[in-house]
């Protein structure tokens, strides 16, 4: 998925400012990384992260692995709670995705060439 601090804001992100980086919203080359979790029970969960390389890792040019692993930073959003592992319910972020996309097609509709015909 490409990162842009937009598609945060319409998925109701909290506020964050990123450690280690310049760019304290959404660093050059980072990474949205979902993680399914399926619990004993057979809960589906979610954690969200934003994956990126330090600005020393970029300055240096460092060759990420093990040793030196990029930075991940987890994502929280307005309205929905954490489980004591920092998981969602995988239903709470899928909703979440539901209701961006309906205000999307909502704006869609209303802008459309015709309605903007309609309204001269």
């Amino acid at each position: 998925m490409v990162c842009r601090y937009e598609t945060f804001n319409s998925l109701d992100v909290t506020e964050y400012e990123l450690p280690y980086t310049l760019e304290t919203k959404v660093p050059i080359g980072s990474k949205l990384v979902f993680e399914k979790w399926e619990a004993n029970d057979g809960k589906e969960y979610m954690a969200v992260e934003l994956m990126y390389q330090s600005t020393a890792q970029l300055r240096q040019n460092a060759m990420l692995g093990l040793d030196d692993p990029p930075v991940i930073y987890p994502l929280s959003f307005e309205g929905i709670e954490k489980n004591d592992d920092g998981l969602y319910l995988f239903e709470d972020i899928d909703a979440r995705f539901d209701e961006a996309i309906n205000k999307y097609d909502e704006m869609v509709e209303e802008y459309s060439d015709d309605a903007i015909q309609e309204a001269a």
